[in-house]
């Protein structure tokens, strides 16, 4: 009866091991990617997020964020979410892209307004909110 136990449960691992091998086959991979970049200081106005973060070579990047892209439906996902970060975590944002091309955008911030990476941004000063991609950022 052991025998047969053990029978049983070497074929169940080999044959798992088949299964994995073959979901391992590089046609199958996603092409999805994304870059993360840590936010000094988001601007909030009346339409957008201005957002300031640092590049990965040297220096500091900005870019605006409509608020209108948090919200999405069936036809439109949505491309802007917020993730909270607390402790030590520092505000960073993740820019993902499916096949070279925009996706959606992740900050991932303090949720308390009060925190000293918020501000407000001058509505008096033009905010371009009505672009549809995220490809002005330079990484």
């Amino acid at each position: 009866m052991k025998k047969i136990v053990c029978v049983l449960f070497a074929a169940l691992l080999f044959c798992g091991a088949l299964t994995a091998e073959q979901e391992r086959h590089p046609d199958k991979w996603a092409s999805i990617s994304y870059v993360d970049m840590p936010i000094y200081k988001i601007l909030e106005s009346t339409d957008a997020y201005v957002v300031i973060y640092g590049k990965a070579k040297t220096g500091t990047g900005s870019t605006v964020i409509p608020k209108k892209w948090a919200k999405g439906n069936t036809d439109t996902p949505r491309k802007l979410k917020f993730r909270s970060v607390q402790g030590k975590l520092q505000p960073f944002i993740t820019v993902v892209k499916k096949d070279g091309t925009f996706l959606r955008v992740i900050l991932s911030v303090p949720t308390s307004k009060q925190n000293s990476v918020w501000g407000v941004a001058d509505d008096t000063k033009a905010i371009d909110a009505n672009k549809d991609t995220l490809e002005d950022l330079d990484m």
